[in-house]
């Protein structure tokens, strides 16, 4: 008896639990399926939120977009255009001003609208600073001359389009992907186009010096021919053997002077290329040419022919005097030349880069008072580092030892360096009467190592 009554307890009991269990479970699967409902309510009110915003934003676009194009094609219409200045800074205001509202694709109808009102063909109109991210051009569409220097154009993807003589110079374009495009003769100069790609397009005459093409796939281009690569940086490039080389033999082969290659190494440099205008007086010798030298004061720097002063000598032979020197005779005089070297920035940035330098000056009698000094400057013209002078090479006199070799060889250039200047010069101190002579100035670049 007392075990059925146990057993007749404990299923009383169980019955118990099972009611408490389900008494529970019903309310909070009611719990649950109104919290699962509120939250998908919310989502679904936040998508419907997120998709009428998107909406007004797209109908502000479309009512800027239309504005701007409604202002521009009545200014063309109604306007004589008499002051261009102005005229094409109007145009330039509106247009960036409107392009920071605008999607890609508007962007795009932007560019197609100003290329065929004629207004981005080189014309006047400067769109520099202009952000085209993400627009993709898929044609056809025939933009011979298109003219956007200097703007942003991140992943850029152009389809079917002839952009022959192009000018995208010192724009960003990284990832540009160029599928069955004509690129002939277009201006990519210092411009960055890093992972560009190349499909079945025609890519002949361009020019790309300085421009930035780590990682650009020319694979799959339809022709690579006769591009400048002056000073470009091609650092993991692919090209096939046949595109590298030049693939049609009669036109102009690939220039890679000072470029940085595919495999890291540097393209041509002639060490023996002499940088500065007229450093042997040759070019104002028997005309009136300009010396191409800046002279403190004017006209402190002249030019005498050999034979018509008996106070210097240098015929030693043709091939090296020629038939001209220059000549000073004022106390603390200067004549200056500044060179470029933004071709060589490549090489130079890399902390590749180095100089070296050489003249013959003298003065009569006993005096040194002449000399040439060298200094480098940034691209703004800051001073890189303190100047240097040319060195006295010993026994190098000319013949009747008026004049001598000075020289600084493999001078390293400090990275960032954009222009040197070469200085002829005559020191305050010095007796009256003194005659300088400086002949035969050269300047040259050279690479520290492959």
């Amino acid at each position: 008896m007392a075990l059925n009554f146990i057993k007749k307890n404990d299923k009383h009991n169980n019955t118990n639990w099972c009611k408490l269990f389900l008494s529970a479970l019903i309310p909070c699967i009611l719990g649950i399926f109104t919290i699962v409902f509120t939250v998908q309510q919310q989502v679904l009110s936040q998508q419907q939120h997120e998709i009428d915003r998107q909406n007004q934003r797209d109908a502000q676009r479309e009512t800027a977009f239309n504005a701007y194009i409604n202002d521009i094609s009545n200014l063309l219409l109604n306007t004589n255009h008499t002051n261009k200045t102005n005229f094409f800074l109007y145009i330039r205001t509106k247009t960036l001003t409107v392009l920071r509202s605008l999607n890609p694709e508007r962007k795009k109808y932007i560019i197609l609208f100003l290329y065929e009102s004629g207004l981005l063909q080189g014309t006047g109109l400067d769109l520099s600073g202009a952000e085209f991210d993400n627009v993709e051009l898929i044609g056809p569409y025939k933009l011979d001359g298109l003219y956007l220097p200097n703007a942003s154009w991140k992943n850029a993807l152009i389809v079917n389009c002839s952009l022959k003589k192009a000018v995208f110079t010192q724009s960003r374009m990284p990832n540009a992907r160029f599928i069955n495009s004509l690129l002939e003769s277009a201006s990519f100069a210092e411009t960055i186009l890093d992972n560009a790609y190349f499909k079945e397009t025609s890519v002949v005459g361009i020019n790309c010096m300085s421009a930035s093409l780590i990682h650009a796939n020319f694979l799959d281009a339809e022709v690579v021919q006769g591009i400048d690569f002056t000073n470009a940086d091609l650092l993991y490039a692919q090209f096939t053997e046949k595109q590298w080389l030049g693939q049609r033999v009669l036109t102009n082969a690939h220039s890679f002077r000072y470029a940085r290659l595919p495999n890291g190494s540097f393209g041509d440099l002639s060490p023996t290329r002499n940088l500065l205008e007229n450093g042997d007086a040759e070019q104002k010798c028997s005309t009136v040419e300009k010396i191409n030298w800046d002279e403190n004061p004017k006209n402190c720097l002249n030019v005498i022919k050999f034979n018509k002063t008996s106070v210097v000598d240098m015929n030693i032979d043709n091939g090296t005097w020629g038939n001209c020197a220059f000549v000073m005779t004022t106390k603390s005089v200067r004549a200056s030349q500044y060179i470029d070297l933004r071709p060589y920035s490549r090489l130079i940035d890399l902390d590749n880069a180095m100089f070296s330098s050489s003249a013959f000056i003298g003065c009569n009698g006993s005096t040194n008072a002449s000399y040439v000094e060298i200094s480098t400057h940034e691209l703004n013209g800051n001073i890189m580092e303190t100047a240097v002078f040319l060195n006295h090479i010993g026994n190098t006199a000319n013949k009747n030892g008026m004049m001598h070799n000075y020289s600084i060889q493999n001078y390293r250039l400090l990275k960032y360096t954009h222009k040197a200047r070469v200085t002829l010069g005559i020191r305050s101190s010095q007796p009256k009467n003194t005659f300088c002579y400086f002949d035969n100035v050269t300047f040259s670049m050279q690479k520290r190592f492959n």
